[in-house]
């Protein structure tokens, strides 16, 4: 069977361990030995109790090749009473010895998180928050309309924190899959943690428009704007300034679905619909994110060819990993004006540094080429800069016409998208007009993370 050929360790070599267990053999012994302890039965009179290494291999294998328990059982010649209590003591086990693995970085870890979302235009920022679907079959004792999710399928709900090392920060599972990923924020303790001030208390960082912001998350449109949780502008027609903000924004949270896509890639029982135990489910889940993470920082790669299938028709298609898109945008009225005054320094912020890039490239290729050209270099560089200054100063002038005047040209494009620009202007100076209203009717008692520099705390 599998774990006669996995103790054959001379001859088994890294590629079947990696196959069966998704793991090279030494990060399986290092688990094995760490377990060990958490795993560890009495001789009795009536029989022997089966190894630790045995009962880790048995869990994991069960996780990645998403076998039935009457299947995977005979491999590793043990019952299916065992197999279940197999998989029941490693999940405890590993929620007991590696309860460090998911948790928010400190330290040296949290530099290189904050730094690399940085370097992405998001200072300050902690992770990407995503809902997924771990597809089940119908649930026996349990209500089944609850578990069934707008893609007629049974899942149950879990929430992911990531960060862009695919790091998996913090996870809350359990809730039906017809829930609202919103509903499921609001009730995760996630939520009461940030609510409470206990996470996103780092330094402050400066941004334009005098807004200075602790820390936050990215979500898609299925959250709303929140002070710790930046989210696209969405929509229609929009100014090119948010269209950039919104790529960009698009492009970070890509990390929560390749570490979904690794996730359920290589622990493939829950990328397929399965029977399990309801009461079990969300520790396994977690102790799969333990494991996650481990074999992150061991360097373990990951074969992107296993997110492929071919279906039915003989077409190959990528696999439904479960993320379900929002149908439509979230309303605002529930937003605060901190939210949306953080998200549009972020924009503003974004756009600036894209420009200040785009010249730091130029002068880097100025610099490789002849080094006699330099000081020309350098006086084109200041020519351009100069220039974008009177651009930005002409812009400045034609919207402060536009407002004066009430009047434009519908038939011309560059006016329509001028108006655009000085709507979105518009907007964001009469939010920060209403920020600063409201904070001259402010009490001690209303405070929030992010507010204008040089003034008090804003009003929720």
């Amino acid at each position: 069977g599998v774990w006669e050929d996995l103790r054959q360790c001379d001859d088994a070599t890294e590629d079947y361990f990696k196959d069966k267990l998704c793991m090279s053999p030494w990060v399986f012994r290092e688990i094995a030995e760490t377990l060990s302890p958490f795993l560890q039965r009495c001789v009795t009179f009536y029989r022997e109790p089966l190894q630790p290494d045995l009962i880790v291999a048995f869990a994991l294998y069960r996780w990645a090749s998403g076998e039935t328990y009457e299947s995977g059982t005979c491999s590793f010649g043990i019952g299916r009473k065992c197999g279940l209590v197999a998989v029941r003591d490693v999940t405890s086990a590993l929620l007991s010895a590696y309860s460090d693995k998911t948790s928010w970085p400190t330290g040296l870890q949290k530099a290189v998180v904050l730094r690399a979302f940085a370097d992405k235009g998001f200072p300050n920022c902690h992770g990407c928050i995503d809902c997924i679907h771990i597809f089940i079959d119908k649930p026996a004792n349990c209500p089944g309309e609850d578990y069934y999710d707008k893609k007629r399928r049974f899942s149950v709900q879990a929430q992911v924190v990531v960060d862009l090392n695919l790091h998996v920060l913090d996870v809350f599972v359990g809730y039906p899959g017809s829930c609202h990923d919103m509903r499921i924020v609001h009730l995760s303790s996630l939520w009461a943690r940030a609510e409470a001030g206990e996470i996103f208390t780092g330094p402050p960082v400066m941004l334009p428009f005098g807004v200075r912001t602790n820390d936050y998350l990215l979500g898609n449109n299925g959250y709303p704007p929140s002070e710790w949780v930046v989210v696209p502008y969405g929509g229609v027609s929009q100014h090119p300034s948010e269209t950039q903000f919104d790529n960009k924004q698009n492009t970070a949270r890509g990390a929560v679905e390749r570490a979904f896509g690794r996730l359920k890639g290589m622990w493939r029982l829950f990328l397929r619909s399965h029977k399990t135990n309801m009461d079990t489910l969300p520790q396994q889940f977690v102790a799969v994110c333990i494991l996650h993470n481990i074999l992150i920082n061991a360097g373990i790669p990951f074969d992107d060819n296993l997110l492929w299938e071919v279906g039915p028709d003989g077409v190959r298609r990528r696999v439904d990993l479960g993320m379900h898109r929002p149908l439509r945008q979230m309303c605002m009225e529930s937003s605060t004006g901190d939210a949306l005054i953080l998200r549009d320094a972020l924009a503003d912020a974004r756009l600036t540094r894209g420009d200040d890039d785009k010249l730091d490239d130029e002068g880097e290729d100025l610099r490789k080429g002849d080094g006699g050209g330099e000081d020309d270099g350098r006086k084109d560089l200041l020519a351009e800069e100069n220039v974008a200054e009177d651009d930005c100063k002409e812009d400045a002038s034609s919207e402060d016409k536009y407002v004066g005047d009430g009047r434009g040209d519908d038939g011309d494009d560059d006016d329509d998208v001028e108006q655009k620009g000085s709507r979105a202007t518009m907007a964001k100076m009469a939010r920060m007009q209403a920020m600063k209203a409201s904070r001259v009717a402010q009490t001690p008692a209303t405070k929030s993370r992010t507010s204008a520099a040089g003034g008090g705390d804003c009003l929720r």
